[in-house]
């Protein structure tokens, strides 16, 4: 599991599920992510700040490409679906959006009318 800083180049470190600490990678990671999430194909580590995409080297915590996204200038949540596709939250109302990974471009969805500042899809439930 990892974590950042949420500041522009902050530390990124690996998080020990077992007792919460962190075993810092860098302190200088080279980005500001707040939100992300593996692909579940690739396993490639997509991050969001909030009016750019990510990928990010794990092992370094460097972003490997950065775009800026079209459509949304505030998503601070991504999160992949079991088929790939790529969602977004941001804005002060739980905005939803569907967003390229390809071209960086977000689709708003809709809205759930309250702040809200994380998204994971549901898998199954047991």
């Amino acid at each position: 599991m990892y974590g950042a800083e949420f500041a522009f180049d902050g530390h990124f470190s690996q998080v020990n599920v077992d007792d919460g600490s962190l075993k810092p990678i860098t302190l200088h990671s080279g980005g500001f992510y707040a939100g992300m999430d593996f692909h579940p194909v690739t396993r490639a580590l997509w991050a969001s700040s909030g009016s750019f995409l990510y990928t990010v080297d794990p092992a370094s915590g460097s972003p490997l490409t950065m775009r800026s996204i079209v459509g949304a200038s505030d998503i601070y949540s991504v999160s992949f679906a079991p088929d790939g596709t790529l969602y977004g939250l941001g804005g002060n109302q739980g905005d939803l959006y569907k967003i390229d990974a390809a071209t960086a471009s977000a689709t708003f969805i809709g809205t759930s009318g309250q702040t809200m500042f994380g998204l994971e899809p549901v898998m199954h439930l047991l």
